[in-house]
C-alpha cells in the first residue's frame, strides 16, 4: 500500500504481456492487487477454440470500460 498506484501500474503494463496468467494471478493476491492491477489485467490475452472467444467477450462485455485495455491478443481457432 505504501507504492503509489501510478508505480504498480507501470509495473503491471511491463509484467501483464504473457497469455493473462500474470493479470489473472495478480487478481488473486488481494483485494488491493486486483484493485490497482484491473487496469492492466486484460491487457494480453491468448484465446484458442470457440468457446474461449464467447467466454472471452462474455467477459469483457462484462467488465468496465477503464479495465479493457487489451493491447495483446492472440486468437487461434485450432487447439494446440
Amino acid at each position: 500500500d505504501n507504492c503509489p498506484s501510478e508505480i504498480w501500474d507501470r509495473i503491471f503494463s511491463f509484467a501483464c504481456r504473457d497469455d493473462g496468467f500474470t493479470g489473472r494471478s495478480l487478481a488473486l493476491v488481494s483485494k488491493y492487487m486486483r484493485d490497482v492491477s484491473s487496469p492492466t489485467r486484460y491487457q494480453s490475452l491468448k484465446v484458442e477454440g470457440l468457446d474461449q472467444m464467447l467466454g472471452c467477450a462474455r467477459v469483457l462485455e462484462s467488465t468496465p470500460a477503464t479495465s479493457r485495455r487489451v493491447r495483446y491478443l492472440f486468437l487461434s481457432t485450432a487447439h494446440p
